[in-house]
């Protein structure tokens, strides 16, 4: 049996059964990053248990099949079946190692959840399961409506050719979700978020988003969170490679009134890119709590931002406000209308400031400041 994975987000009050032990390692060679260069992966080791659910709803998937016994269909209407289901139970669906992938049909969850806790997990920690859309951009993997009354988590899991006309080509919820170790790739979506649309808190560890589009904004992921204060923290190597956005944010949009966007842990945006401004992330209100630890004195990994790119303002970062922040990153080329990697930070443009200097031709060194000056 595979044991409930947790977070270290407090705001989630995950019961204290288990702990991570992340066991990751970068890349020491110099050429520019390959996909997958930074995937780390968490290795879960029991270390007590207390405080745990009295009732789990364990499901076993064992089949790739859209539907039937065995299923991941199957899986998740047994584990929302209200027959069988107290809704404050927590509900584990683990993929066993046998099952080499699952292509899906149409979409797994189009609705509320009826569950406190919905856990998707794999047999063995580290060993990933493909998911993929049988039909190409035509629904997603998750519609959650409805309730915020659950919160989502998600590990180990790949996820191709997800999309919608709509907001989130993958996954759209109103819910707390955490990611771990997740993939998602080629995702699209009409509106808004390429792979992710989130209205709540956004965890986000050791996973790799590349190559997913939104016509509209964040290529990547769009978080909007209902919470004023409600936030995205991202963790573990995560990187973020070739997402484009056909408005603003390449990578991420953040459009929040005082939530907060934490970056840690030798992150990496490669080659975003936005068509409005912020070819990394674009941030309406809100402030970014830190990016720290994603800075590389010795040059030899990648972390930090590398050649994203904006038709409009800002290459790596827009801010419509100014808040208190520390960032600790390597910025490394980028190109914009206005040659600026940070806006409004009109304190650094490239061509004035030490940190900025060679910003289109060569590495610069790190980042180091406390905002505002």
């Amino acid at each position: 049996m595979v044991a409930p994975f947790t977070t270290n987000v407090p705001v989630l009050e995950i019961p204290r059964c288990f702990a991570f032990l992340l066991l990751s390692s970068a890349p020491s060679h110099a050429a520019p990053p390959p996909p997958h260069a930074l995937r780390s992966r968490l290795r879960l080791h029991k270390l007590e248990s207390r405080d745990c659910p009295s009732v789990w709803n364990d499901i076993l998937v064992t089949s790739s099949a859209d539907s039937g016994t065995g299923s991941l269909r199957w899986a998740y209407e047994k584990a929302t079946d209200t027959q069988d289901v107290d809704y404050e139970n927590w509900a584990r669906i683990t993929i066993d190692d046998s099952v080499g992938g699952i292509t899906l049909d149409s979409e797994l969850i189009d609705g509320a959840i009826v569950l406190t806790i919905l856990q998707i997990v794999t047999e063995t920690p580290g060993n990933t399961t493909m998911i993929t859309a049988g039909d190409e951009h035509q629904f997603r993997f998750i519609n959650h409506t409805g309730n915020n009354g659950i919160e989502i988590y998600l590990q180990d899991l790949e996820f191709f050719d997800f999309g919608t006309m709509g907001n989130g080509g993958t996954i759209k919820t109103v819910a707390p979700l955490t990611l771990i170790g997740c993939d998602f790739t080629d995702s699209y979506a009409g509106g808004n978020g390429g792979a992710i649309f989130s209205e709540n808190i956004l965890t986000i560890e050791s996973c790799h988003f590349e190559e997913n589009t939104a016509d509209g904004n964040g290529g990547a992921i769009y978080s909007i969170p209902e919470s004023t204060t409600a936030g995205i923290t991202i963790t573990g190597n995560t990187s973020f490679y070739f997402n484009v956005a056909g408005n603003n944010g390449g990578a991420i949009y953040f459009y929040t009134s005082s939530g907060m966007l934490g970056i840690y842990d030798q992150s990496l945006f490669y080659m975003n890119n936005s068509e409005g401004s912020g070819g990394t992330v674009y941030m309406h209100g809100g402030s970014i709590e830190s990016i720290t630890d994603a800075s590389d004195p010795e040059g030899a990994g990648y972390f930090g931002f590398w050649f994203n790119q904006a038709t409009g303002s800002a290459s790596h970062l827009y801010l419509t406000q100014l808040e208190a922040a520390h960032i600790d990153s390597d910025v490394i080329g980028g190109s914009s209308s206005d040659g600026y990697v940070i806006y409004p930070y009109s304190l650094i443009p490239p061509t004035s400031n030490s940190y900025w200097s060679d910003i289109n031709t060569s590495r610069t060194g790190a980042i180091d400041t406390n905002w505002p000056i």
